[in-house]
């Protein structure tokens, strides 16, 4: 499964270097992030039951979860699913919820507070369609820009 999804390459070797690290680290105390080996949205591509066994978790530091969906931007073959991961690790990367005080629990939308999901969909519907379009034509001239070490950041165009 991982030889269809990964292209074998020097970022594959990091993303694993690092995932082997923090799954003999095993869980511990403190503030770590679930992540999943075999990613969640290339069982959802495949229309199969997501694996959250063990085996397919490990415990990552915030850096360490930044760093491991960087990498998984550069060596995912799947192009539906390099398009998921560029979005994870942008997620991850803005801190929209993996602010301290937003990280887990009842200040999260994204893991049950349905009053604070309410909100934000509230706001969508609220703005107007000049607005929309505004966020909508800025998403869609950006593209990634790669340097010759190769990191990247978004560009416009």
């Amino acid at each position: 499964m991982v030889e269809e999804i990964f292209e074998y390459n020097q970022h594959f070797v990091s993303l694993f270097n690092i995932l082997n690290m923090a799954k003999k680290r095993g869980h511990v105390k403190g503030d770590f992030q679930k992540h999943h080996i075999i990613p969640r949205s290339y069982y959802k591509l495949k229309g199969i039951e997501i694996d959250n066994s063990e085996n397919n978790l490990v415990y990552l530091t915030y850096e360490e979860h930044l760093k491991v969906h960087k990498l998984m931007t550069l060596c995912v073959k799947i192009n539906e699913l390099r398009r998921k991961m560029i979005w994870a690790y942008n997620f991850l990367k803005t801190g929209k919820v993996l602010l301290p005080s937003n990280r887990s629990g009842k200040n999260n939308p994204m893991f049950g507070n349905k009053q604070a999901a309410e909100k934000i969909r509230q706001w969508a519907l609220n703005m107007s369609d000049e607005h929309k379009k505004k966020i909508s034509d800025k998403c869609k001239s950006r593209y990634r820009i790669v340097r010759e070490d190769g990191s990247w950041y978004w560009g416009h165009k």
